[in-house]
Formats: structure tokens, sequence, C-alpha cells
């Protein structure tokens, strides 16, 4: 929640709608996994600091699937 909070105060135009939770022992790991993982679908690609994608949900499940993670995912 502490991200989305710092999100929710980055000068984007709109409300940032947080669309899941992801519970897993050391976040910062599996974050850039999955930012390396799902890079194509970043939306600002020229400023690799803009940490926005395009993703379902369930494209993200399967990839936690996919390397072995059990993380609890909370939607809202």
């Amino acid at each position: 929640m502490d991200n989305a909070r710092v999100l929710d105060d980055t000068s984007v135009l709109f409300t940032f709608d947080l669309q899941a939770l992801i519970e897993f022992g050391y976040a910062p790991n599996l974050e850039s996994t999955l930012h390396l993982v799902f890079d194509l679908n970043r939306l600002n690609r020229v400023n690799q600091r803009k940490e926005f994608f395009r993703v379902p949900n369930e494209d993200i499940e399967n990839e936690l699937n996919n390397i072995e993670i059990e993380a609890l995912i909370c939607c809202s």
C-alpha cells in the first residue's frame, strides 16, 4: 500500500487505480523480476523510471506460476 500511495503522489493526470496486491516475502526482488518480464508492456518506454505497465492480472498470475513463486494476490 505504501507504493500505491507514492504512485498517487506522482504527477499523473489520473487517479491511480489499484487492481491487485501481491503479498510476497521480499517484494523488491519480485518487483524487479516482473519489470523485466513485462518490459514490453511499459506505458512509458522513454523514461524507465516510470513504473506503469498495461498487463492483465491473469498474465501476472501466470508469470508468477511460471517462475514458481507462491504469492497471495488480493484483487479489489
